[in-house]
């Protein structure tokens, strides 16, 4: 397999889930993969995450994956708490 990829910053955004709304920076992360014996078939996975800078972490995360242009998945998950330590920071 050859893989290439490429990730930039398309949005800022405010993101409500479970655990909070954040001030976030949505994040599009492409990877494309093409079998070298076949270069017909290739495999594309993009990762959108919206990024909250004050905690540190994604709070959203889809998960796209082609392959042989044909969508076989997507998953999302969404942060629902934020655990604290003794100082006051994020887990």
């Amino acid at each position: 397999m050859k893989s290439s990829g490429l990730a930039k910053v398309v949005a800022k955004e405010t993101i409500t889930t479970p655990a909070g709304t954040f001030e976030t920076f949505k994040i599009d992360r492409r990877m494309k993969q093409i079998n070298v014996a076949d270069p017909s078939r290739s495999r594309d996975v993009q990762f959108l995450r919206w990024f909250a800078p004050e905690i540190n972490h994604w709070v959203r995360q889809t998960i796209n994956l082609t392959v042989d242009k044909r969508l076989r998945s997507s998953t999302t998950d969404e942060l629902i708490e934020i655990k604290k330590n003794a100082q006051g920071a994020a887990n």
